[in-house]
């Protein structure tokens, strides 16, 4: 079922924590600074009608005082979440505890997918906090759930989702333009690239140094000689190699193991303990 939200007048608030990252009010900078285009969908998991309600009134609130476009979608277990065939949505207030399929569950199986782009568990058994944690998660809020909590977690989802830029790659009939977070790793060829994205891959005529220079900045990380690698879609990392999401091996230059090792953890710091609005 989806309920849809109205647009109202827009407000400053003040600054709070989650995860230990504090920031200011980000109203402002949705508005000014970002060019949002799409409805906003938030998905609600929990089993509770009145759990699942309480988050669409907290939701309502924010979007008071920040407008934009959004709707609803509610599940009542992690099989409803699986089964899901809609648009992306940005945001899911995830229950930890919901019968056969937890919480936790969810997580696991939508690691490398793309349909839901954020996280936010909603429980009350906070010893499970620390499992929670992940690239995709954005907080672990106790209930019943704090506006200041709800809040700030939809304003990190719009930030990241608007910073999710689209990367363009020369073919052979024209240019083909692609959003960053669908790119996996990136292979040199001889005198060509192979992408990889979740679900297949194609050749580009341009250089790995020309890409490497366009998506300076981003996630996404030289390894080696042959490789760069979006740091999104890494699932494990030794001193050797890194092992992407869906199991691929890729190789670390003796040269990059240094520059590689402290990139990964500063991108893992960054978006689990350290997400900021500024």
């Amino acid at each position: 079922m989806e309920l849809f939200g109205n647009a109202c007048d827009m407000q400053p608030n003040n600054s709070f924590f989650v995860f230990y990252a504090s920031c200011g009010n980000l109203c402002y900078y949705v508005m000014h600074q970002a060019s949002w285009g799409k409805m906003i969908i938030i998905g609600i998991c929990d089993d509770e009608s009145k759990h699942r309600q309480n988050v669409i009134n907290l939701c309502e609130r924010y979007f008071t005082e920040c407008p934009l476009d959004h709707k609803y979608v509610e599940f009542m277990s992690g099989e409803e979440v699986f089964s899901y065939q809609g648009e992306r949505i940005l945001l899911l207030f995830l229950d930890i505890e919901m019968g056969e399929t937890s919480g936790l569950d969810v997580l696991d199986r939508l690691r490398s997918s793309d349909k839901i782009w954020r996280i936010a568990f909603a429980s009350n058994h906070g010893e499970q906090r620390l499992d929670t944690i992940d690239l995709k998660t954005l907080a672990f809020l106790d209930k019943p759930l704090p506006y200041e909590g709800v809040k700030r977690c939809l304003q990190i989802a719009i930030k990241e989702n608007n910073e999710n830029i689209s990367a363009f790659f020369t073919l052979i009939d024209g240019k083909k333009s692609i959003e960053l977070s669908e790119i996996a790793y990136i292979q040199a060829e001889r005198h060509y690239v192979t992408v990889f994205t979740k679900q297949d891959c194609f050749m580009s005529f341009d250089s790995l140094k020309q890409v490497e220079e366009r998506l300076c900045g981003t996630s996404v990380m030289r390894i080696h000689k042959s490789y760069l690698v979006n740091m999104q879609y890494v699932k494990k990392m030794s001193a050797e190699e890194v092992i992407m999401s869906d199991g691929t091996r890729l190789q670390i230059g003796r040269r990059y193991h240094s520059k590689v090792k402290d990139g990964y953890h500063n991108y893992i710091r960054s978006v689990t303990i350290g997400r900021k609005l500024e």
